[in-house]
């Protein structure tokens, strides 16, 4: 019996008009009903989600900032937090500030950038976020904790800027594709998959009962922990190879799908 499941938002929860779809709200609704627990994992900071949680029923632990952050919804407060280390921070942001990608950088509640640009107003028409400017980042980044990077570009560009910062800070830092334009950087110690661990272990659930639905990238590491990791229909062949189900796209409601399909309610 599947007691804990673990869900993305952006392309997997939410359809592309940012949107829970009525069946998927209705199917996650029952299985709360049921005991299981409902846990978002996302790479959006706390309060870019928190609207989303509430149209969900969403109350127990989640992961934001792909699990850099392990936040309760009840109290609105981090019970865990893995940054990225302040001197390596800032050595990276350095190193793209040469090559001039567009940067979100995200701590605590804040997502903060160098200054505005067209990137600016697309991450706030996909998030309802808006970056505020602070100048240079690879400066502002020794004061602070960075949960998260967030680099904008062409997919080739940030192709190889993986590939240099992957070879340069191999020990420190975990970066992944949360769109084929956005690639994320994390601490090597946080990842969705870590934080569905840590949660699962906060509520004493095997990781056998737990079932994972995402669609790219940064999801891989939760879908191949779970005892049944899924992928959405949308999902790259990446994120399907590493899966052990593949659902409907998130315009069809494919969280709704897996979940009845995984507990036995379409028999």
């Amino acid at each position: 019996m599947f007691k804990m499941i673990a869900i993305d938002l952006d392309d997997t929860l939410l359809n592309d008009n940012h949107e829970i779809g009525r069946e998927d709200r209705e199917v996650l609704i029952r299985a709360k009903e049921a005991g299981i627990r409902l846990c978002m994992m996302t790479g959006r900071n706390y309060l870019s989600a928190k609207p989303f949680l509430k149209t969900a029923s969403f109350e127990d632990l989640m992961g934001c900032m792909n699990g850099a952050y392990i936040a309760d919804p009840v109290t609105d407060s981090f019970l865990y937090q893995y940054p990225i280390n302040g001197g390596v921070c800032s050595e990276i942001l350095k190193d793209i500030e040469k090559i001039g990608t567009y940067v979100n950088l995200y701590h605590d509640h804040e997502v903060v950038c160098m200054e505005k640009g067209r990137f600016t107003e697309y991450y706030r028409e996909l998030t309802g976020v808006e970056a505020k400017p602070v100048g240079k980042l690879s400066e502002y980044a020794l004061d602070i904790k960075a949960g998260k990077l967030l680099l904008i570009d062409e997919t080739e560009t940030l192709k190889q800027i993986q590939k240099t910062l992957e070879q340069k800070y191999a020990e420190t830092v975990y970066l992944t594709f949360s769109k084929p334009t956005h690639l994320e950087v994390n601490s090597v110690h946080a990842s969705k998959g870590s934080a569905v661990k840590i949660i699962a272990e906060h509520y004493n659930i095997p990781r056998e009962e737990i079932i994972a639905i995402g669609n790219d990238e940064n999801d891989i590491s939760m879908i191949r922990f779970a005892g049944l990791g899924a992928a959405m229909g949308n999902s790259s062949d990446k994120v399907k190879e590493n899966a052990d189900f593949v659902t409907k796209t998130n315009n069809e409601n494919g969280v709704a799908h897996v979940i009845k399909e995984a507990l036995q309610w379409n028999r």
